[in-house]
């Protein structure tokens, strides 16, 4: 499962093979032995180009000497979570199988030529053989059949044979749709197998003198909602966060009005640090919210897209996807108490830094 994926981010065989090795290791150094037949020239320029694509980080021990470490659980989720919408995507906007446009969209951004595309909608709607199809347009039989094999591989068209020869049969958008939703459980299924058996190893790897964190993943907005119920079970004194110009609405809807009453009630203090998208600094503390204190800071200033949060020896994220009108939520929350103690910390720099805040 993971070495298909890995190839799909670009690595070969050999190298998605060494990073899997590392993975179940933990760590690596180029003069390491390993169970592949590779020169120690050959596996240096293996991990040198995993680090340079980001698979691998160097971790320097003392002057001089140093190993690698896995360090591509964001990219691959990257992926997953890219893969797993353009995929739900598909499924949603194919729907509707008497919608051209939807149909026409999803081929062209499963790099189908425009030509190849209307070959299909004209075989389609007009019912009519290959033999006919050339002989209308005046080609060689041939040239349509070589034409209609990327149709044949989304399953579209389908060749059967009669008697010594064969035909193309045209398929409709429903089996096509339903192929895809057979990719998309096969995937998720993926995502929860990776989650579950490559992640640990991942968190192992981590420099933390408190242990591994233990590290959740929520999908959808009702999963992602359940890291704000832990924040009422935990019951922290404070709550410590940054959240993009948009706000915690891009993330939840109804969030202030469902979550901050539940906060308040808690006597649970948010504090927060908000990029304004029109330059303006200051301090406010919301009338409704008086639990609520917000600092805001130009976007130039604090660059971020997802929100971050910290609460007892916990951190969070939550970041949320809106393309072509779909919407997808993700959240990640990780319970490490020095990772939460170092980000407290950096938080508190950023509060206590008057000057950053002082409107110019």
């Amino acid at each position: 499962m993971l070495t298909t994926h890995l190839l799909a981010l670009g690595l070969t065989k050999t190298q998605a093979a060494v990073y899997r090795h590392i993975i179940k290791r933990g760590k690596i150094t180029p003069s390491d032995k390993i169970p592949f037949s590779l020169s120690s020239t050959q596996l240096a320029n293996i991990i040198k180009h995993l680090e340079h694509e980001g698979f691998l980080r160097k971790v320097y021990l003392s002057p001089g000497k140093y190993h690698y470490i896995p360090f591509a659980t964001n990219r691959i989720q990257n992926y997953f979570a890219q893969v797993n919408m353009k995929l739900k995507q598909y499924v949603d906007l194919l729907e509707d199988p008497t919608n051209e446009a939807n149909i026409r969209f999803v081929l062209a951004d499963q790099e189908l030529t425009s030509d190849k595309i209307d070959l299909y909608f004209d075989l389609l709607k007009n019912e009519r053989s290959v033999s006919k199809y050339a002989k209308a347009k005046k080609t060689n039989r041939n040239n349509v059949y070589w034409a209609l094999k990327p149709l044949e591989k989304l399953g579209l068209a389908k060749r059967q044979k009669a008697n010594i020869r064969s035909r193309i049969i045209i398929m409709s958008p429903l089996p096509y749709r339903s192929y895809l939703s057979e990719q998309l459980r096969d995937l998720q299924a993926d995502i929860k197998n990776f989650q579950q058996k490559y992640l640990p190893d991942f968190a192992d790897t981590t420099i933390y003198d408190q242990g591994a964190p233990e590290i959740q993943y929520f999908e959808g907005e009702e999963e992602v909602r359940e890291i704000f119920e832990d924040m009422l079970r935990e019951q922290p004194e404070e709550v410590l966060s940054y959240i993009p110009a948009k706000g915690t609405e891009l993330f939840l809807e109804g969030f202030m009005n469902e979550y901050m009453p539940k906060f308040q009630r808690a006597k649970i203090d948010f504090l927060t640090i908000q990029s304004d998208p029109n330059n303006k600094n200051g301090k406010i503390i919301d009338p409704d919210f008086p639990n609520l204190i917000t600092r805001f800071i130009s976007v130039d200033k604090l660059l971020i897209n997802a929100e971050k949060g910290i609460y007892k020896d916990k951190v969070y994220i939550i970041s949320k996807v809106i393309k072509f009108g779909l919407k997808f939520s993700y959240g990640i929350l990780i319970k490490n108490k020095t990772l939460a103690q170092t980000e407290r910390a950096a938080f508190r720099r950023w509060w206590q830094l008057e000057s950053i805040f002082t409107p110019q």
